[in-house]
């Protein structure tokens, strides 16, 4: 649980983390770093965050929100997740 200003304390270091992962010429999303589209889950997850603190959207609700496949949502999520952002 946690509040929406640690969101965007969270967004804000994974960002930071992203562009440092990534090597000079790397293309974004390559093999062990984190691609836009995790960051852009990592936004919408965390600004979905309820007055309680808790995060439970669906794999179903969060591909409609960001227009893309489900597989897409759960690549992400790994990418995210390999990285400590989520647990």
């Amino acid at each position: 649980r946690f509040s929406r200003q640690e969101g965007q304390r969270l967004i804000f270091v994974l960002k930071v983390y992203s562009e440092r992962l990534r090597k000079k010429g790397q293309r974004t999303g390559a093999l062990g770093t984190i691609s836009f589209g995790a960051i852009r889950l990592a936004e919408v997850l965390f600004d979905s965050v309820k007055g309680n603190g808790r995060l439970e959207p669906s794999v179903a609700w969060l591909a409609k929100a960001l227009n893309v496949a489900r597989k897409s949502i759960h690549a992400w999520k790994a990418q995210l997740e390999a990285h400590g952002f989520l647990s």
